[in-house]
């Protein structure tokens, strides 16, 4: 129990709560198959009580290091958010793109552009 604990806790402090979770519920069932009336409690509860208790009772028990996640920056595209633009009106650059009201509109025109659909 007190090894899926600590790898919880690594997971959940590396920020891959998926795997913590799956490692607290590794936790949770070691302790629910316990023959330790005290571990067996700690089973129904969190992570938390199983942590506090292995700290307590078994020192040698460390969570392992782990690298943080990296966390995603920005946005997939590499295109400008779209300009909110006012249909009709003259506009610059010819090819630009924008929106209004959720419709596309495209910079262009004979002479000067203006924002057509």
């Amino acid at each position: 129990m007190c090894r899926y604990a600590a790898r919880s806790v690594a997971h959940r402090a590396a920020g891959n709560a998926a795997e913590a979770a799956r490692m607290r519920t590794g936790a949770q069932a070691a302790a629910r198959a316990s023959g330790l009336p005290a571990v067996k409690a700690l089973g129904a509860g969190g992570l938390t009580p199983m942590w506090t208790w292995c700290r307590a009772n078994v020192p040698d028990v460390e969570p392992p290091r782990l690298p943080k996640r990296p966390r995603p920056t920005g946005t997939a595209t590499t295109r400008p958010p779209e300009a909110d633009v006012r249909p009709g009106a003259f506009c610059s650059p010819a090819g630009a793109t924008g929106a209004h009201r959720g419709r596309g509109y495209v910079c262009k025109g004979p002479g000067r552009p203006r924002w057509r659909r």
